[in-house]
């Protein structure tokens, strides 16, 4: 199965221009990186329970800030 961070070189192909395509992803701390580079600027984090576990959203934000900066 295919991540999400492969399947973005393909949908800025086609002769479109990739600054005209907002490109929103939904992956795994470990992918965000490379997601970013490749122009993604739209990152949906997952979070569920009754009780959910932030740790990945504080890490993303903290991530995000740094990058911010």
């Amino acid at each position: 199965m295919a991540r999400t961070v492969d399947h973005i070189p393909v949908l800025i192909g086609g002769g479109r221009d990739p600054s005209e395509i907002e490109i929103s992803v939904m992956g795994k701390t470990e992918d965000r990186d490379k997601m970013h580079e490749l122009g993604a600027r739209l990152f949906t984090i997952h979070t569920g329970g009754p009780t959910p576990d932030l740790t990945e959203l504080c890490e993303f934000l903290a991530w995000r800030d740094k990058l911010s900066a």
